[in-house]
């Protein structure tokens, strides 16, 4: 099995941490609004689906990140089931 690309994986959890955090804060003091959950939702998802796709990059590559890889690492798994 390849190797995990550890870093890649933990900036983007740590972005998803920050969205959630900003989501639940703005939740608890009523200043939710559609708007920004809309916005600030994808954006965990975008960090979360990149978190898995970019897993098993080298660091090399993750770094590079081309238009077509980021495209790629940007959609939902096709190997998660749930």
């Amino acid at each position: 099995m390849p190797k995990l690309n550890q870093e890649f994986i933990l900036y983007n959890l740590k972005d998803v941490r920050e969205q959630i955090d900003k989501i639940i804060k703005l939740a608890e003091g009523g200043e939710l609004d559609e708007i920004a959950f809309e916005a600030d939702i994808a954006h965990a998802y975008h960090h979360l689906n990149f978190a898995w796709n970019i897993r098993h990059a080298s660091p090399k590559r993750a770094s590079q990140c081309i238009p077509e890889d980021f495209k790629e690492w940007s959609k939902y798994p096709a190997d998660i089931e749930l």
